[in-house]
């Protein structure tokens, strides 16, 4: 009886199982690496906003401790003169304006760095304060609607609150929109931030291919700091939605 075949076709399964075993492996092991790296690049971001966040807050602290009470200082001296000469008065008078406004700018960077009503009211205080100010100055209705939640860690606050500030400039800047909603809410162990616009929209599938903007990126990295997810709702014309998943326990 002639055993060439069946010993041809045993080997050749075998190999076929070698084969697929060591791609099996292969892709095992491939994962594992991706998994690995996907981690070390989370825990490299959060590392990287966190150490911003500490050194922003550091510079709010020097403006606001150290360089705050020289001007206010120089302020009251000017104020002590008493100049008899209207040229001088003038010069003055110029000076003490240009002393105003250095430091309310001052106060402006400070707050930009690291807003005190942040650190001292939290998230939501915060974000009602931002949209009355957008109201005054910018040109964009905003909108901020919360519901009651819990008292939020110091890290969730600062992310959530950069993600607005985010998308405020991105609207500003790119949607030529009109109004700007933002609301926020807990559902069950999720927290949800969701903000839309009337303004002009864009394709999310060409944005997305092409590689996100500075911006959207910016949202993505706070998002997965926070171990959330990011959804861009967009269409050309129709504005544009943005929905923030977040885990929350207390």
């Amino acid at each position: 009886m002639d055993t060439t075949a069946p010993s041809l076709f045993l080997a050749i399964l075998i190999a076929c199982l070698i084969v697929g075993v060591l791609i099996i492996f292969f892709t095992a092991t491939m994962l594992r690496y991706q998994k690995k790296n996907l981690i070390l690049y989370k825990a490299k971001l959060a590392a990287e906003i966190t150490t911003l966040e500490k050194e922003r807050t550091r510079m709010a602290e020097d403006l606001h401790d150290e360089l705050g009470p020289v001007l206010a200082g120089i302020k009251l001296k000017l104020n002590s003169l008493d100049l008899p000469e209207p040229r001088d008065k003038a010069m003055l008078d110029k000076v003490h304006f240009d002393i105003v406004a250095l430091i309310n700018r001052m106060k402006d960077i400070s707050n930009d760095l690291m807003p005190a009503v942040l650190i001292k009211k939290g998230f939501v205080r915060a974000m009602e304060i931002t949209a009355e100010e957008m109201n005054q100055h910018k040109g964009l209705e905003v909108h901020f609607s919360a519901d009651d939640i819990p008292t939020l860690e110091s890290l969730v606050s600062v992310n959530l609150y950069r993600i607005c500030q985010e998308i405020l400039t991105n609207t500003i800047k790119h949607a030529r929109a009109k109004t700007l909603s933002i609301h926020f809410e807990r559902s069950g162990h999720l927290l949800i931030l969701t903000s839309v616009d009337d303004g002009k929209g864009f394709d999310h599938r060409v944005a997305s291919s092409q590689g996100s903007g500075y911006g959207l990126m910016n949202l993505h990295n706070r998002t997965e700091m926070l171990g959330g997810e990011l959804f861009v709702e967009s269409t050309p014309g129709l504005g544009t939605k943005y929905r923030i998943e977040i885990p929350f326990s207390l």
